[in-house]
């Protein structure tokens, strides 16, 4: 600017000065040496401010029209992230209950295995001692006849708890040895 100034004061034109400093662009000097042609130079500056002011308006309503969207955006997505943030902890919750449930699940479905395990175990052991118990009345029967037999098997039957099945199919095979 004070390059300027001090060629101005030493006479040359306005538009020459201002094009020498870089301080015009190369409408407004193209204005300005009409102005200077025309010897209306002031009102050239008038029209030269003039049409900055209007491509100045013209920019800022270009930012404005861009930027808008952009902030809209960004905005959405702040708040889109706080949202998100804010049922993370929610979702980490049903998270950790569906794991836990689907543990209880197996763990259960794992008892209820040993269990039926444990059961057949039983049954057997159970199964074993009637059939242990059952030879064991057969072999005191083989050694007894008659009715004292069918006595005495009767009453080891009900001191032993047999059922009444147990005990025909105890006599059935008496009869089957006889």
């Amino acid at each position: 600017m004070k390059q300027a100034s001090a060629a101005i004061q030493e006479g040359q034109p306005i538009s020459m000065a201002m094009d020498q400093a870089d301080l015009t662009t190369p409408v407004a000097l193209r204005m300005l040496r009409v102005g200077e042609r025309s010897g209306k130079i002031g009102d050239m500056m008038e029209r030269i401010a003039a049409f900055y002011d209007d491509e100045l308006s013209r920019w800022i309503d270009w930012f404005t029209r861009l930027f808008e969207p952009i902030l809209m955006l960004f905005i959405g997505l702040v708040i889109g992230v706080v949202v998100l943030l804010l049922y993370m902890p929610i979702l980490n919750l049903q998270e950790t209950y569906n794991e836990r449930a689907t543990n209880c699940r197996k763990s259960r479905a794992k008892y209820s295995e040993v269990a039926v395990l444990i059961g057949a175990a039983q049954f057997r052991q159970a199964k074993i001692q009637a059939q242990l118990q059952q030879r064991r009345v057969l072999e005191v029967l083989e050694e007894i006849t008659g009715e004292t037999q069918e006595q005495y098997l009767q009453a080891l039957c009900q001191t032993l708890h047999f059922s009444a099945i147990e005990m025909k199919e105890i006599m059935l095979y008496l009869r089957l040895l006889r």
